[in-house]
């Protein structure tokens, strides 16, 4: 049987054209091919759910079961080309590779994730995405996935009485959770945190309440060992305290090893940090110079175990602080990651303290404009551990003399982030310079509004 004109003359076309529209056409033959045939058991390919075919396509007017059944008999190759797969179920059955996780998209009807997660009890992680019907999921998920440790829920910035379905619904070993740009009702919070023996993580951004939830925490009978709380700038908030920082660092020291506070213009005194703590973020906190101390920059030494600190927007600290807290004794040897952003009066002094004092940086941000080119040279030349180094703020008439000596005093660096000069010649210079001396260098640009409007 001969073939239809059309496809006749598609093959008559791919003998001239070049490689890439050969492609083309073999997909647009391929998919006339199928929709005449109808989908293939042994494994063929299947048409993609693109617009002009969402309402005609016969794939949709089948049960999400029998979609299930169809899409995993492809073979692994098929499932990862979403040029032959319907595109939601490409993004769902992927998943029954490793039959581990499952991220649950704003678009797409909700049945077909219900039946998935039926079928896929061995489930350890589950992201959602902007879905109105969480309880749905949430209940799916209680009686079909025992074994859910990973559970992230991503709001549509609307009220969503997210902890009422948790409390009917709590996982006995949900061990991460983490909230973005929802609503969360605290009447009772600590009752259903109480519930949640195993859970270690908590990550809550951008979200509103009508309370404080570090408060909700320290009342309740968990134990954490990391803890993100994150405010958007542009959001008022009071809710965090000296009060409340202090009661749940009371509750949560013996365990806790990962703080990251990030919220706007509060200024208060940092109270005692955990001996444990191991990780330790503070963004966009203005505190004071009466806040900061002896004791603090004593604390901040005492913390035995910590490898990583970032501290962004930190104003009105003299040289002379920094340089102290950058040479504390349990700071030198251990410090692994060095996060110096945005925050004022900052001199070569605290550049040469971090050279001299912490040469076992791996990750190094110095966002800082008033660094000189001879004190980012003595970093370069003596953190030579250094494996990410971002310089965003940095002019690029510092940067740029400072780019012959890296592929000889860092030999591990794999990401650099710089401000790139708009003078061709030598930006171009260097840049092929440094990827020909390091072809594992990934080099990150970084633009602000004054250099677009140049």
């Amino acid at each position: 049987m001969g073939m239809e004109p059309s496809n006749q003359r598609l093959e008559d076309e791919k003998n001239v054209l070049p490689p890439y529209k050969k492609r083309r056409l073999e997909r647009q033959l391929r998919a006339e091919n199928i929709l005449e045939q109808g989908f293939k058991p042994n494994g063929g390919p299947w048409l993609r759910s693109d617009t002009k075919h969402r309402q005609t396509a016969p794939i949709f007017l089948l049960p999400p079961e029998i979609l299930h059944n169809i899409f995993s008999r492809l073979t692994i190759k098929d499932r990862r080309s979403s040029a032959q797969v319907c595109k939601l179920w490409w993004s769902i059955i992927r998943c029954s590779i490793s039959n581990r996780c499952l991220t649950i998209r704003r678009k797409g009807p909700g049945s077909v994730y219900v039946h998935f997660l039926r079928v896929s009890p061995l489930l350890k992680e589950v992201k959602i995405f902007r879905r109105g019907d969480l309880s749905v999921f949430l209940r799916t998920l209680k009686y079909n996935n025992p074994l859910l440790e990973v559970l992230k829920i991503v709001g549509k910035r609307l009220k969503i009485d997210w902890l009422r379905p948790l409390d009917d619904y709590h996982f006995a070993n949900l061990r991460v959770l983490t909230l973005k740009s929802i609503t969360i009702n605290l009447d009772g919070a600590a009752n259903v945190f109480s519930r949640l023996k195993n859970l270690k993580q908590l990550e809550i951004h951008e979200c509103d309440s009508d309370g404080s939830i570090m408060d909700v925490l320290s009342s309740s009978d968990i134990q954490l060992e990391e803890f993100v709380y994150e405010k958007s700038t542009y959001r008022p908030f009071a809710w965090v305290t000296e009060k409340t920082l202090e009661a749940f660092f009371a509750k949560m020291g013996p365990t806790l090893r990962s703080f990251k506070l990030g919220i706007p213009d509060v200024p208060f005194r940092i109270p005692r940090i955990s001996e444990n703590c191991v990780v330790l973020n503070f963004f966009h906190l203005r505190i004071a110079w009466t806040c900061v101390d002896e004791s603090w920059l004593q604390q901040l030494g005492a913390l035995r175990h910590l490898q990583h600190l970032n501290l962004y927007k930190i104003d009105k600290i003299s040289p002379a602080v920094w340089c102290n807290l950058l040479s504390q004794p349990h700071l030198t040897g251990q410090l692994k990651t060095l996060g110096l952003c945005y925050s004022r009066l900052l001199d070569d002094s605290v550049f040469q303290t971090i050279g001299d004092k912490l040469k076992n940086l791996e990750s190094a941000s110095l966002h800082c404009s008033d660094i000189g080119k001879s004190a980012l040279q003595h970093v370069i030349k003596n953190c030579s551990q250094l494996k990410t180094l971002k310089l965003s703020e940095i002019s690029s008439r510092v940067i740029l003399p400072s780019l012959p000596l890296i592929p000889e005093y860092l030999p591990n660096l794999r990401v650099l982030t710089y401000r790139p000069t708009f003078s061709a010649e030598s930006h171009l210079l260097h840049r092929e310079q440094l990827k020909i001396a390091m072809p594992n260098l990934k080099i990150n640009y970084a633009f602000t509004c004054a250099d677009y409007l140049r």
